[in-house]
């Protein structure tokens, strides 16, 4: 297990999602420890190991250092392990398809006149709110998906436990069970398993991972970049705001209070009004929070939640999304309902998160993986660009006799 300095180490330089233990934890119920700069998870005679060095600076031979230690003392069956690279000495563990990691620079956002007017429709047709936690309308759309979207064990693993870390609302029945572990594999299976996506869960088509947008009856999921009128549809963020007469300049800058009409929702707070008024992921960003929040949002890695709702009350979208105590924000999952497809929802719903985070101080937020070309399209649509390669691989490690005779 990890020490409160080695958790406050870890909250002050993640910059991937796996770096966050109060998110991975929560969903996989797994134990975390910190092997030299290198973050791994344990759970069962499962290891998790996070191939990318906390410190952002690392060589291969501190790299297999810090797995043999995990190995060694974790003592796991099953080890899955996400990197950027892979050394030559995994060269035989079956190893995912290339992808990377994309990121938008909060100082560098510039969104162009299409999506523009496109949040201004959506802004003028919903109202966006910080909330607590998921109820039932949340996990309607989050088991829509997985019924309408063909997905992976690993995948809908973490959908089906999205409120072990999000938190609920009243009484939630979801009406999809919950399948295999992490890695897709039974307790006690013995063949090797197939690759692993990671922790974030994220695998090329056909299926995004915790980033599930649903589709409206037209656009391809996650693909809506390339539709018009764009909205959503993966790991995507971005933000946009300006008063009148700046809104349509390049550049201009993103503002939490008075000259950022856009994204204001109805009924907002009138703090918001004040020029400078403070938004952020923790405590003093009530402006955002509904009545009786939770104050673990207060906390690095907590869950910040955002929904946008129509005039009618209807749940068109939500996100879930966290801030570290560094650099980073992170946005992990978009959900948006079939029936009341609303052009933009998502869009609306980032373009808040980046006001939070810009609000926060923080530098970038990671948008996840790439996944396929309507979700690359749509993060480079805000301007994102891929920063950190990733690969994903898992295998069986064999054991000695003792540790089978234990295992028994």
């Amino acid at each position: 297990m990890i020490t409160s300095a080695q958790r406050r180490y870890i909250e002050a330089h993640a910059y991937v999602p796996e770096h966050l233990p109060a998110y991975v934890t929560a969903i996989t119920a797994a134990r975390p420890y910190l092997f030299g700069d290198y973050l791994a998870y344990a759970a069962d005679d499962r290891l998790i190991f996070v191939g990318y060095p906390l410190s952002g600076a690392g060589d291969e031979a501190a790299w297999l250092s810090a797995l043999d230690t995990a190995a060694a003392r974790i003592r796991p069956r099953l080890i899955a392990i996400t990197a950027a690279a892979l050394p030559a000495a995994l060269a035989d563990c079956p190893a995912s398809s290339p992808d990377a990691y994309y990121r938008l620079d909060l100082a560098d956002v510039r969104p162009d006149k299409k999506l523009r007017n496109l949040l201004r429709r959506a802004e003028r047709e919903l109202t966006v709110r910080r909330v607590a936690g998921l109820d039932r309308e949340h996990r309607g759309l989050v088991d829509a998906f997985l019924v309408h979207t063909p997905v992976d064990e690993s995948t809908r693993f973490i959908y089906e436990r999205l409120e072990r870390y999000a938190g609920r609302k009243g009484r939630l029945v979801s009406g999809i069970a919950a399948l295999a572990g992490l890695l897709g594999q039974a307790r006690g299976r013995r063949e090797t398993p197939p690759p692993a996506p990671p922790l974030h869960g994220e695998t090329p088509p056909p299926a995004p991972l915790l980033h599930g947008e649903i589709p409206p009856p037209a656009p391809p999921l996650h693909g809506e970049g390339s539709y018009s009128p764009p909205s959503l549809g993966g790991k995507g963020a971005g933000g946009l705001g300006a008063g009148k007469g700046e809104l349509g300049r390049p550049g201009a800058p993103l503002d939490c209070g008075a000259s950022a009409p856009l994204l204001r929702s109805k009924g907002e707070d009138r703090g918001m009004d004040r020029p400078g008024a403070p938004l952020d992921c923790g405590a003093s960003a009530p402006l955002l929070r509904s009545k009786g929040e939770d104050r673990g949002m207060d906390r690095p890695g907590a869950p910040l939640i955002l929904e946008a709702r129509d005039a009618a009350g209807r749940l068109v979208a939500f996100d879930i999304a966290t801030c570290a105590a560094g650099e980073y924000a992170f946005y992990l999952f978009n959900f948006r309902a079939r029936e009341c497809y609303v052009p933009g929802a998502s869009d609306l719903l980032l373009a808040r998160l980046i006001e939070l985070a810009r609000a926060a101080g923080k530098r970038y937020l990671n948008l996840g993986l790439g996944i396929n070309a309507g979700v690359r399209g749509f993060k480079e649509k805000w301007g994102a660009m891929p920063f950190l390669p990733h690969l994903a691989c898992a295998w069986e490690r064999p054991r000695a006799a003792w540790e089978e005779a234990l295992a028994l």
